[in-house]
């Protein structure tokens, strides 16, 4: 009743549905008739309840009523001429008007909210430059001006040992060899003793020192003396197998007899060997050089391949500093026996750098003295000259790079100067740029014009 009572015009159609109880009561139905009359207005009901077509309002003016089955009773209450429209015309009716009305308001939706997208390809140019370069740890980000680039200083330290056959061969009378640690129990004076001095194990072997030594003297703490000690190397008596000896106790046979011999003694920790008589393998020069030479090899190796696993970073092979000592088992000329093992304990250096700075360093560059963009897959690196300065902690090398370019693209200035022209007007302006290669203009085929408004001209800088 209220949408009624509102309506401006006074011929209403009311589309009342099945499941509608107030139409299902004539009282309600007269009351409404009543309302209709007060108000002045003509109302006409589609609608399938046969209650509406019972009251026999049919043949007044104020309410006409149809039902489902458009019966007898109402279709002779109407003149033919004046006559409702079945329930099948009505819907095709109501369903062709909203359908235009449909079509109409969802083209004008498209029309009002349509946008433009505009690819432009930017003019290319080709460029090379040729930079001398520093990296260095002082700086924490690119200086394009001072030519320097933000570094680490890496330090990889890495031991290698392996065993190699050897190749020599001889008749061998080689004498074993040790070391012993000689104690001064009897006096707080430091003893003398002269090369060839003689020591003797339990078992009889006798050693001798090749050198003259001093054994410290003792210390005195109270009546209780703590020696005074020495550790030198000594060589067996003879040649020979037996004295290869294990960890033993040793005795001066020259201070038998004397208050000397049980106050100085020695001792050994560690076992004696190359003693040997016979034909024996030994090592030569040529197997030194050999085995020099692969164990540093494998050492730059291993350096190498740590150096490459450094995320994010990079390093130059030429400029790689590195140290080799040889490990305490190294063998040396003449050395006997089948093989032996060779070994360094390698130390390098360098200073490690991103790509990504190198590469942003040259966009900057570029930018700044011809104002023009790299085209970053296009970019070609060589480092040349590479010079590590330890001292500094620098690395220093001439920059050599080559690619292409593209001319900058001012979006904002382009949408402010083609809002609200002629598509083609807009193309012909594209084309006219210097710094624009081609440019393709996409729209809904309707447009005829670019939008007014800015925020609905989209440009993609396609490289």
């Amino acid at each position: 009743m209220e949408a009624v009572s509102k309506s401006d015009d006074s011929n209403l159609i009311l589309v009342v549905p099945k499941s509608s109880r107030v139409f299902k009561n004539k009282v309600q139905i007269d009351k409404l008739k009543t309302n209709f009359k007060k108000l002045g207005k003509a109302v006409s009901i589609i609608s399938s309840i046969k209650e509406i077509g019972e009251t026999g309002y049919g043949k007044d003016k104020d309410i006409i009523s149809f039902y489902a089955g458009n019966n007898e009773k109402s279709a002779k209450a109407w003149p033919d001429k004046e006559r409702p429209k079945t329930d099948a015309e009505m819907k095709k009716f109501l369903f062709g008007f909203l359908g235009v009305a449909g079509a109409l308001f969802s083209l004008i939706v498209v029309a009002a909210f349509s946008e433009v997208s505009i690819k432009i390809t930017p003019r290319k140019n080709d460029f090379s430059i040729d930079l001398p370069v520093k990296v260095s740890e002082t700086i924490s980000q690119n200086d394009e001006v001072f030519g320097m680039i933000p570094g680490q200083f890496i330090e990889v330290e890495k031991t290698v040992s392996l065993a190699f056959d050897s190749t020599g061969e001889k008749d061998v009378f080689q004498k074993a060899k040790g070391r012993i640690t000689i104690y001064n129990n009897f006096t707080v004076s430091p003893q003398s003793l002269v090369a060839t001095t003689r020591f003797q194990t339990p078992q009889g072997l006798i050693f001798r020192i090749p050198k003259s030594i001093a054994i410290p003297g003792a210390i005195k703490e109270g009546n209780k003396l703590i020696p005074g000690q020495i550790e030198v190397e000594a060589v067996a008596d003879r040649a020979g197998e037996e004295y290869n000896i294990g960890p033993s106790d040793f005795k001066i046979p020259g201070f038998l007899g004397t208050p000397k011999y049980e106050g100085f003694y020695a001792k050994s920790s560690e076992k004696f060997s190359g003693g040997f008589v016979g034909r024996s393998k030994f090592v030569t020069k040529d197997d030194l050089e050999k085995a020099e030479a692969k164990v540093r090899e494998e050492a730059a190796a291993q350096i190498k391949k740590e150096l490459e696993s450094l995320a994010g970073f990079k390093t130059l092979d030429q400029a790689v500093s590195a140290a080799f000592d040889k490990t305490p088992d190294s063998a040396r000329l003449g050395d006997l026996g089948d093989n032996f093992n060779f070994g360094f304990k390698a130390l390098a250096k360098t200073m490690a750098f991103k790509e990504s700075d190198v590469r942003d360093f040259i966009s900057r560059y570029v930018k700044n003295s011809e104002n023009l963009s790299v085209i970053q897959k296009s970019l070609k690196i060589d480092y040349s000259e590479p010079k590590l300065d330890e001292e500094k902690r620098e690395l220093s090398f001439k920059l050599i790079s080559s690619g292409q370019t593209v001319e900058n693209i001012d979006k904002t200035k382009i949408i402010l100067e083609i809002t609200g022209d002629r598509k083609r007007d807009a193309a012909a302006y594209l084309d006219g740029l210097k710094e624009v290669q081609s440019a393709k203009i996409i729209s809904p085929f309707w447009m005829r014009k670019i939008p007014k408004s800015r925020e609905r001209v989209e440009i993609e800088v396609v490289e």
